[in-house]
């Protein structure tokens, strides 16, 4: 997956949460700070990308992310973990 399809569903995900407060919305606003993301509304945030991406995501990544970019990055880095993966054991089981 393209890492401007990560930001697209991100972004999605986060305004689809924070409502009127995502309206400014950028990959450098604080989650925190700027658009009041609680606890609650990042494990949502948690649940939506999970199901989007069909990945598990530790509960502490999204705690540790300070900024929509800090968490595309992460999805970036585990997709293509994840695709790598897959490809390896699809390549090794021929």
């Amino acid at each position: 997956m393209e890492r401007v399809q990560i930001e697209a569903k991100v972004r999605q995900v986060i305004m689809d949460e924070a409502g009127e407060k995502a309206k400014d919305l950028t990959l450098q606003t604080s989650l925190r700070k700027d658009m009041a993301i609680d606890s609650y509304s990042a494990l949502q945030i948690l649940f939506e990308l999970e199901e989007a991406f069909s990945i598990t995501i530790p509960d502490d990544a999204i705690k540790q992310a300070e900024t929509p970019k800090d968490i595309v990055d992460y999805l970036e880095i585990r997709l293509k973990d994840t695709g790598t993966s897959a490809r390896a054991s699809a390549g090794g089981s021929a």
